[in-house]
Order: C-alpha cells, then sequence, then structure tokens
C-alpha cells in the first residue's frame, strides 16, 4: 500500500461512512468504468436523496483521487465535479466525502455534501459543496453559495478523530449567506447568528441609523422586527450579544444591545413546532425591567425564571 492509500485508508477510519454503488437507477460502478477511471477505494457518505451518489475516482492517467456526484438526469446520469487534481498533478486531492444533508432555503430544496481536501501533504481541509433540487428533479450546483462558504482553517488527524463530520457547521453557513443576501444593505453581524435544528436568528445593523434589525427565520416562515419595537423612540448604539434558550417546547431567542445613553435593552422572540414567530415583548420587559440585563447569562437565567412561573 503506498503512502496516500494508507494517509486515506486513516482517514477514511475516521469518517467511517459508507454509500451504495447504485441509488436510484445510477449505476456509479459503471459510469466510472465508462470513463475508464479507476475506482477509488475511498468510501463516501450516503446521499439524502435516491438518485444522488457520490463518486470517488482516479482518473485516467492521474495518481491522485477526485470526487463528485452522480445524479439521475432525464437523459441518463449527470457528473457534478466536486474536486479533482490538475492533470499530471498530485494535488489538490478528495479524500473523502464525508456527509451530507438536505435542508431548505426559502422554497429551495438544498444538499449540503461534506469533503476532505488535501491541498497539500501537511495541509487537509473541510469544505461544503451545495447544489440544489428543482421541482422537475434536476440537480442544479449553486455556485456562489460554494464560493462563498469560504476558506477553511486546517484539519488535524487528531480533530478528525474527534469530530469526523460536521454536516451543521455545512448547514449553518449556507443559512447565514442566504440572510446575509437578503438584506444587503445592512450589515450582517456574523458573531451573533445562531442556527437551531429548524431555525435560525440573525442580526443586521444599519449604523448610520442606528438601528439593529432581527431576522427570525424558520424556513417556512420569516419575521424582522427591529429595536423599537421592545424599546420605543431607542437607538440600538450597540449590539451585545445574543443566545437561544429551549422550553415550553419552544426556542427562545435572546438579543441585548445599548441605547444612546448606554442602557442595556432585551429583544426576545419565539418559535413552536409549528413555526409561528412571536415577539415576546412582556417577557423582554419582565427582565429589563427586574434590572438583569448586566450580562446575557443573567437575563438568561431571568428568562428562564419567568418562564417556569407560566
Amino acid at each position: 500500500m503506498n503512502k496516500l492509500a494508507m494517509s486515506a485508508a486513516f482517514l477514511l477510519t475516521c469518517v467511517g461512512q459508507a454509500a451504495s454503488a447504485q441509488a436510484g437507477g445510477v449505476d456509479v460502478q459503471k459510469y466510472i468504468a465508462q470513463q475508464g477511471w479507476t475506482p477509488y477505494e475511498g468510501k463516501g457518505a450516503s446521499m439524502p436523496f435516491a438518485d444522488l451518489a457520490p463518486v470517488m475516482y482516479v482518473a485516467k492517467g492521474q495518481n491522485a483521487p477526485g470526487c463528485g456526484l452522480l445524479a439521475q438526469g432525464v437523459g441518463g446520469p449527470v457528473f457534478l465535479d466536486i474536486l479533482a487534481p490538475e492533470k499530471g498533478e498530485s494535488y489538490p486531492q478528495c479524500l473523502s466525502i464525508n456527509a451530507s444533508a438536505a435542508f431548505n432555503l426559502g422554497t429551495k430544496n438544498y444538499v449540503v455534501v461534506e469533503y476532505l481536501d488535501r491541498d497539500t501533504k501537511d495541509e487537509t481541509y473541510r469544505y461544503y459543496y451545495y447544489l440544489h433540487k428543482e421541482g422537475s428533479g434536476k440537480y442544479t450546483v449553486d455556485e456562489r453559495l460554494n464560493s462563498a462558504s469560504g476558506q477553511r482553517d486546517i484539519i488535524s488527524m487528531s480533530a478528525l478523530k474527534r469530530r469526523p463530520s460536521d454536516i451543521e457547521e455545512g448547514i449553518k453557513i449556507a443559512k447565514a449567506d442566504y440572510i446575509r443576501q437578503s438584506y444587503p444593505s445592512l450589515t450582517f453581524l456574523q458573531r451573533d447568528f445562531i442556527s437551531g435544528a429548524g431555525s435560525v436568528f440573525a442580526i443586521l445593523k444599519d449604523e448610520k441609523a442606528g438601528r439593529c434589525t432581527f431576522v427570525i427565520d424558520a424556513g417556512s416562515t420569516r419575521a424582522t422586527f427591529t429595536q423599537d419595537y421592545f424599546a420605543t423612540n431607542a437607538k440600538c448604539a450597540d449590539f451585545l450579544a445574543s443566545t437561544r434558550l429551549e422550553s415550553k417546547g419552544k426556542s427562545f431567542y435572546l438579543g441585548m444591545f445599548a441605547a444612546e445613553d448606554k442602557s442595556r435593552r432585551l429583544a426576545v422572540f419565539s418559535v413552536d413546532k409549528e413555526n409561528h414567530i412571536a415577539a415576546e415583548k412582556e417577557l423582554a420587559l419582565a427582565v429589563s425591567n427586574g434590572g438583569k440585563t448586566a450580562d446575557m447569562k443573567t437575563a438568561r437565567q431571568q428568562l428562564q425564571k419567568a418562564l417556569e412561573k407560566m
């Protein structure tokens, strides 16, 4: 076994996910043979849709693995290239497809695929690849989102052992980008973005107007509010912190901001299991009036107590 195969075997032991060679009528092994490629022993995660399958291969004349997806098209299989080395080069290498998941962005059904990209002998990265499925069944690669997902940090072997896959991070990146693109004139506060299982919470700032816009997106529903709803005539001079709390079968999102007079104000929102979104003004006032806004931890604890009394 050469060094490349040994390294791949180690990484794939960490990943530990396999995919079938045939999905929804798509015969991966047959397609690889038709291209004159060699199957690569790297494992690929199963896909969320039956008409989509991972492809791990080494192209003819190459000595490093590439990867992609094979979709069942109207006229036959359609290959979607994820990563392949330059002709005659040893890098980049697609070592594995770790995981995949389906999620919604607005009205579109998306698939995110997580894969390992070895750029050099000592540099391996975890990347995400996005595509969405049309009503006709056709898959369309989201090139803009793939570019916007950006450079990831180098991942170590020990990190792979601890966490072979982080597909939730891929979904979070896509949802953050989706909201950012919806409000191009506002500054998206990445640090305070929260992504939950079924909903997300984002804060966008208008520095000149002294306005904070709160966006709660639950997939099928979205609501926006500004700080005026919680503090009439008060500007959002600075946004301080955000957090999430699960209680009473709902997700509660909290945002803390400072007014011009430096007083700290609280915005509270809830999302129930039916994706109904509500601004909880009375809860926010109860916590604020109780003087429990010195920091987010204290405010969260006070909110928890208020909810337990309900």
